[in-house]
């Protein structure tokens, strides 16, 4: 436990008290005195408590004079503070100041000032406080007042109340200037400089300073400065000057904090390992342990870590977290032994039964289904989840419970946790991000309209200047989904709300949207303006967006020469499906600029080229039906018949299936080929009985 301040001023107050009655008593000689003698003699050489009791019980009713009886009751009560009786103690200094009448003023202020220091001890500030400014208001002798004030001071510092602490400080000082030199005023103003955080004052009010409270002080004033290889030195000291003490047992297990700070993990482990050796029964056992555990990880000496967290602390919460970090080390070590990882989950589903009350008790249910997942038994896992929220479902990790069970679900039912994080958690951290992801499910289905409504209803507003990485991405797809709704006046607004100083892949999409909407509104030059801009700073498949960007421009703007040159058909799309559906649009209209500039062959290459590359793309049908088409227009019947012929066969359901059926009669027909014409119209007539060009068909026939 820390000293407190006030202590030294008993001490020498003990002192003075015990060792100077000679001087104060010197012309008598009687029985009682000789029995307070011997007593007196008995504390100095340790002796037995009970007889110093004994013989200050008799001293104290055999004398008649009042200073011999104060001097024996105030023997008493060091032996009741020694043998830890403090109970006692205060009983014995209480009766002495509470009767005025048998002992004079000093003697009851002196009993005042060794009570409060016992309450100060004990951390009682309130009773500590009450018994010193009684004695700063009523004492008469200068020693007791300046004493008595002191420990006010130290007491008021104790309660933070360091503006009263430094004007009773300026009291003392003022009344007897030779006290600024005394160590407790110069430790209890290095301990202001502290709770000022000015670490450098207090080091020089200390240096030089070697009692144990000053030693802590200074350690402590190094620590707060950043140089912790000089509270380590202090510690050291600290435990030379006073081994075998409290104070010692307290320096080492601080060193050991220090080094455990800073990461050096061997230090550490010296210091902690060295008090459980010098102090096997000591009340910080279970910290220690824990530490060394910590320690033992980090260094990856999983054995000795799990040899560690073995310690069976009698707090049921420490006793939690012992067992939360021997499954962890099961779990390390399992990494290389797959039959421990059974052994961790075991552990944690245990730690959680068997201390379900204990705060740790949800992580550790938790930490068994992430270690099912990545044991690959991914159902398992799920339903560990689901009884984690079963059992926790006002727990902090709750809401990220809900989130991974979305995350590793199917697609409704990720919908489904994702809708039950923003329901019943809409404080949580993970609420935008579960917004972002329904967002995201029915931008990818086409469902624009949901995306408004729901961004309307539950979109989360921003409270400050800055928007959240979420609040931006909603933006984002409300923008995207107002574009396609061609709302381009919102999605613009949309697009600059998502945008940000800084340069990501937000700011980079909404860039680009918003040069989408400028060309969609007929602004081509403003539009190209951005579109080169973000070609030079995106990266990956954003690049191709920009070029496609451009390309487009240039097609608006009929320059079929440049948007040619711009398209970016000559890469590849790695897996890449946004990308596929840039390169097949641009080899789509490439063949449109090729066609448009009357290069048929080449047109028909870029159509032909898009069904060869991505066969299942939604442009893929049309692209083979305009390369039917203008091998037809050219007369080049054979190939057109061909063309159309894959229509038929690969994209019968494509709007181009029926016309496609039609123009292959038609090729048959103009190829001289009457007999196949006629069947192939009939055919379609039975095909497409409803169909607008029927008529064409059946004249075809006749």
């Amino acid at each position: 436990m820390e000293e407190r301040f006030t202590g030294k001023v008993f001490r020498f107050t003990t002192a003075f008290l015990l060792f100077s009655t000679a001087a104060l008593l010197a012309g008598e000689k009687t029985k009682p005195w000789q029995i307070y003698q011997q007593a007196a003699n008995l504390f100095q050489q340790s002796g037995s408590p009970e007889k110093i009791l004994d013989l200050c019980k008799e001293a104290a009713d055999d004398a008649e004079n009042p200073i011999l009886q104060a001097r024996a009751l105030f023997l008493a009560a060091q032996v009741q503070i020694a043998e830890k009786n403090t109970g006692k103690a205060h009983d014995i200094l209480e009766d002495i100041y509470k009767n005025e009448t048998r002992f004079p003023v000093n003697i009851a202020n002196e009993a005042r000032l060794r009570d409060a220091e016992l309450y100060n001890t004990a951390g009682d500030s309130s009773n500590a406080l009450r018994l010193f400014t009684v004695v700063c208001d009523s004492a008469a002798n200068l020693f007791l007042l300046q004493e008595a004030r002191l420990g006010l001071a130290s007491v008021l510092a104790e309660t933070n109340r360091w503006q009263e602490s430094d004007s009773v400080l300026n009291l003392v000082v003022g009344e007897s200037p030779n006290y600024k030199a005394d160590e407790r005023v110069r430790a209890l103003s290095a301990r202001q400089a502290l709770s000022l955080q000015n670490s450098q004052k207090a080091i020089e009010l200390l240096q030089g300073n070697q009692s144990k409270t000053s030693l802590k002080l200074l350690a402590r004033a190094y620590e707060q400065a950043g140089k912790s290889i000089m509270a380590v030195g202090v510690y050291k000291k600290l435990r030379d000057l006073y081994p075998r003490t409290q104070a010692a047992e307290d320096a080492l297990f601080r060193a050991g904090e220090v080094f455990l700070r800073a990461e050096d993990w061997l230090a550490a482990k010296n210091e902690f390992e060295k008090l459980v050796e010098l102090y096997p029964e000591s009340e910080r056992s279970a910290l220690v342990k824990y530490r060394l555990g910590w320690i033992y990880l980090h260094l990856n000496r999983l054995v000795e870590a799990l040899k560690a967290f073995d310690y069976i602390s009698p707090q049921p919460d420490h006793a939690a977290y012992f067992a939360y970090m021997r499954a962890e080390c099961l779990y390390r070590i399992g990494k290389g032994i797959p039959e421990k990882l059974q052994e961790a989950i075991l552990a944690f589903n245990s730690l959680s039964a068997l201390y379900s009350q204990s705060t740790i008790a949800p992580l550790a249910k938790l930490r068994a289904a992430l270690i099912r997942f990545e044991k690959g038994d991914k159902q398992d896992a799920i339903i560990s989840l689901r009884q984690y929220l079963s059992l926790y479902s006002k727990d902090a990790l709750a809401p990220t419970t809900v989130f991974m069970l979305a995350v590793h679900g199917d697609a409704a039912t990720s919908a489904h946790y994702h809708r039950q994080l923003i329901e019943k958690y809409p404080n949580s951290y993970l609420y935008g991000a579960a917004l972002t992801a329904l967002q995201e499910m029915d931008y990818a289905e086409g469902k624009y309209q949901e995306i408004i409504n729901r961004q309307a209803h539950l979109g989360q507003k921003a409270t400050s200047g800055t928007k959240t990485y979420w609040q931006r991405a909603q933006h984002l797809l409300h923008a995207e989904a107002s574009y396609f709704l061609k709302h381009y006046s919102q999605a613009r607004a949309d697009y600059r709300d998502a945008a940000s100083e800084t340069d990501d892949f937000l700011t980079q999409n909404a860039r680009l949207g918003e040069a989408w909407c400028l060309l969609q509104q007929g602004a081509v030059d403003s539009a190209r303006t951005i579109f080169t801009q973000m070609r030079d700073v995106v990266t990956g498949a954003d690049v191709a967006k920009a070029e496609y960007g451009i390309a487009t421009c240039d097609f608006r703007a009929q320059k079929y020469e440049e948007a040619l040159h711009a398209y970016p058909t000559d890469i590849a799309a790695e897996g890449n499906r946004e990308l596929q559906a840039i390169i097949a649009k641009s080899h789509y209209l490439g063949g449109e600029c090729f066609f448009r500039l009357e290069y048929y062959g080449q047109a028909i290459e870029s159509w032909l080229k898009l069904v060869e590359l991505f066969p299942d793309d939604p442009l893929a049908s049309r692209a083979q039906y305009r390369a039917a088409d203008t091998y037809f227009r050219a007369n080049h019947f054979a190939e057109a018949d061909s063309a159309y012929q894959i229509v038929l066969n690969r994209y019968a359901k494509s709007p181009y299936a029926a016309e496609s059926m039609l123009q292959v009669a038609q090729c048959k027909y103009n190829a001289a080929q009457f007999e196949d014409a006629v069947a192939q119209f009939k055919r379609f007539i039975e095909s497409y009985p409803e169909h607008a060009k029927t008529r064409d068909a059946l004249e075809g026939i006749q």
